[in-house]
């Protein structure tokens, strides 16, 4: 009794919000303390400080990024060496006391699922889906915002002291105010159909190869028992209305408004979504039972044996990792690639799984190849991934030849005096007739290719060409300056700060990688022999937990 007095007590959405708040401030709190722990061998020693295994294994997490776009082809040195950089700038963060604070670090968490100052059950409940799609725990997760807030703060400070002189802001305002006329030579990629040959998709995958390391992957036949084949038997019970309104009741308001409905008014909105979901259960039921009793009895082909009595289709799916994409045709994400990699056809409680779908719950089992086990593929294997790769690297190389021989002919040309449309011609290439504009007033499809003429324009001189500029359709473009003239100086007045900023921008996108390159190299990189035997091996690290699976 005093769990269902509890389980009542816990669905009403205050207390259950309140509740929410409390368990989030312990997650902080755990992250705080996961944060400053200092378990697991030394595997490097930056400026005579170790950095743990555990450290180590967070950063390259962090580094090769989360859930989808997590990129396991990254090699274990180019890795490595970011983890290094990374830990040295942390290391530098401690020492000047740049820590994140728990404020801090709760707006963060707020922030990332779109919280605000709110935070209640529903939020709470975003946040720990947000964390299984990533596969992490609560404290590896805001252990991750420190770090990125940590980093952010140290990047900040280097901004601060990014200078740029007077004459650079004035050489970026003559480029966008001065009157400028050109003439354009556009150049078509003239390889974008090469195809590669044998040997260079050889040579490409040879000089590739760890990037297309292949992590445990499984495949798996399934049937897929549709949620509305059992719509029609479903009649809602008035307990089951009211227990669905006590879970969800902050769903239902009067239009343009945030007045709750009562249960009566919300009825006839919460039927059809408690029938899909009473129909998902008994689905569910019908095959984690019956089917699977059926195939259970059937020995090795008992799986073809029990779709074929419930009238399903058994389909099959490619092999997959468990943080590919899924595969086509299923309308569920990570639970089906988990429920896949759970299967273990050597037990014979673990030949089946089921998994709810939105619209439809599935029945697996593996295929008699699966699992494959992480290995380095084969040519053959990874063919159909190579091929494109390396194409793409044969006419880029090819058409990037061809302007610069093409840029120095050109050069030469008019270095001898040559006009600019003879030389042209004798190229089979067409020149713009002139074109006059300020780079500053320029709108957008002022002329063909504005933004890479304009780009390639602001700091020729009369008579120089500048170099191919890659516009949007695969092609280039080379600008001829004929002459420019200054612009109005209230005009580059104006643009004064904007110019200057500009150019602190940029200057500080390559602020941060370049200190902490300089930070690592003035505090001193020791590593273990251990990681030093790893980052000469072949084969990319993978993630502590894919590892144990393999």
């Amino acid at each position: 009794m005093f769990i269902y007095h509890f389980h009542r007590i816990i669905r009403h959405r205050y207390v259950w919000g309140a509740f929410a708040v409390l368990v989030s401030l312990l997650f902080l709190f755990t992250g705080y303390s996961y944060m400053n722990g200092k378990n697991g061998g030394a595997v490097a020693h930056i400026a005579g400080q170790p950095v743990t295994d555990e450290t180590f294994t967070s950063l390259e997490r962090e580094i090769r990024g989360l859930g989808r776009n997590r990129k396991d082809s990254a090699s274990l040195p180019e890795i490595a060496t970011q983890v290094w950089r990374q830990a040295a700038a942390l290391q530098v963060a401690n020492e000047l006391k740049l820590g994140v604070s728990r404020e801090e670090l709760k707006s963060a968490v707020q922030d990332s699922i779109g919280a605000g100052e709110s935070y209640d059950s529903a939020m709470h409940a975003a946040y720990l889906t947000e964390l299984k799609r990533l596969g992490l725990q609560p404290a590896q997760y805001e252990q991750y915002l420190t770090h990125v807030l940590t980093l952010r703060k140290i990047s900040s400070i280097l901004d601060a002291a990014a200078w740029v002189a007077p004459v650079e802001v004035d050489d970026e305002l003559a480029g966008l105010t001065d009157e400028l006329t050109v003439r354009v030579i556009a150049v078509s990629n003239r390889f974008a159909s090469l195809a590669a040959t044998e040997p260079q998709i050889r040579a490409f995958f040879d000089v590739h190869t760890n990037e297309f390391f292949l992590p445990r992957r499984v495949a798996v036949q399934y049937v897929a028992l549709p949620v509305s084949n059992f719509l029609s038997r479903i009649t809602p019970t008035t307990e089951q209305i009211q227990e669905y309104y006590d879970d969800h009741g902050e769903r239902f308001t009067r239009s343009n408004s945030t007045e709750l409905l009562t249960r009566e008014e919300a009825t006839p909105q919460i039927l059809p979504l408690l029938k899909h979901q009473l129909a998902r259960q008994v689905a569910y039921t019908n095959l984690a039972n019956a089917f699977l009793a059926l195939a259970a009895k059937s020995g090795s082909n008992g799986f073809a044996a029990a779709a074929a009595t419930f009238k399903l289709p058994v389909r099959q799916t490619p092999f997959f990792a468990v943080d590919d994409e899924t595969p086509a045709g299923i309308d569920v994400g990570r639970d089906f690639r988990e429920a896949a990699f759970d299967l273990d056809a050597s037990q014979a409680d673990g030949r089946f799984n089921v998994v709810q779908g939105s619209n439809f719950v599935y029945a697996i089992t593996p295929l008699p190849n699966s699992p494959s086990p992480a290995h380095m593929p084969v040519l053959a294997e990874v063919r159909d991934r190579i091929r494109p790769l390396a194409e793409a690297k044969v006419r880029s190389e090819a058409f990037r030849d061809y302007l610069d021989t093409l840029h120095q002919d050109l050069t030469k040309g008019l270095r001898g005096h040559k006009s600019l449309s003879s030389l042209a011609q004798d190229k089979a290439l067409i020149v713009s007739t002139s074109i006059v504009f300020s780079v500053h007033s320029l709108t957008q499809d002022a002329f063909e290719n504005y933004y890479p003429v304009a780009r390639a324009s602001l700091h020729l001189q009369p008579g120089e060409l500048s170099e191919p500029s890659p516009t949007e359709n695969g092609g280039a473009v080379l600008v001829f300056m004929v002459a420019r003239q200054a612009g109005d100086s209230l005009a580059a007045e104006m643009l004064r700060a904007k110019a200057r900023a500009n150019l602190e921008r940029a200057r500080g996108m390559g602020l941060i990688s370049s200190w902490m390159e300089w930070n690592l190299a003035r505090r001193g990189l020791i590593l273990s022999p251990t990681m030093d035997q790893a980052l000469a091996a072949p084969v990319s690290r993978q993630d502590p937990a894919r590892r144990a699976d393999d």
